[in-house]
């Protein structure tokens, strides 16, 4: 195959994934008036994945800055309370507000209908699309370290 193909389909693939994810799941959050990533930040703390603004940058692959905006608008929502810890003032612990629990409730119960198709999907299917997710996900970070290597080598070349 050749890479312009490869890459081209790659994009079309990825841009429709983005695309019905946001149908599937935009439909449900916006009943809440959430953005998607509003409403994974609210499940990551609800499922106590996530316990601080750094581990949540981490979790949803953004910077702190974004991370921390992204709190700063759930907190001001009603949604989430940011409490600074005391011994480092630097981490901000994430809690849900009742509200915020409310809310993950209610997304939770809408998403029933869509977990009883995916216990119904054949278990190998479903295994073979993480399976696919996971060799996407390590390819494009290979991808990335490699352009990252790249235009460091430029940038040295230019400042010489």
């Amino acid at each position: 195959m050749q890479a312009e193909a490869f890459r081209m389909g790659m994009w079309r693939h990825i841009l429709s994934i983005k695309a019905h994810m946001d149908k599937v799941f935009g439909r449900i959050v916006m009943q809440e008036s959430l953005t998607v990533a509003q409403a994974m930040a609210l499940l990551w703390i609800h499922r106590g994945s996530v316990k601080n603004v750094g581990s949540l940058g981490r979790l949803m692959q953004m910077g702190q800055a974004n991370a921390s905006t992204l709190c700063k608008k759930l907190e001001k929502d009603g949604l989430l309370r940011r409490i600074r810890d005391e011994k480092d003032e630097r981490v901000v612990r994430l809690t849900l507000t009742e509200n915020g629990e409310r809310v993950v409730t209610h997304i939770l119960a809408c998403l029933e209908g869509l977990d009883r198709f995916i216990a119904a999907y054949p278990p190998e299917k479903l295994q073979c699309i993480l399976t696919g997710f996971e060799e996407t996900e390590i390819f494009l970070q290979t991808l990335q370290a490699m352009n990252e290597t790249c235009h460091q080598g430029k940038e040295q070349g230019t400042h010489a």
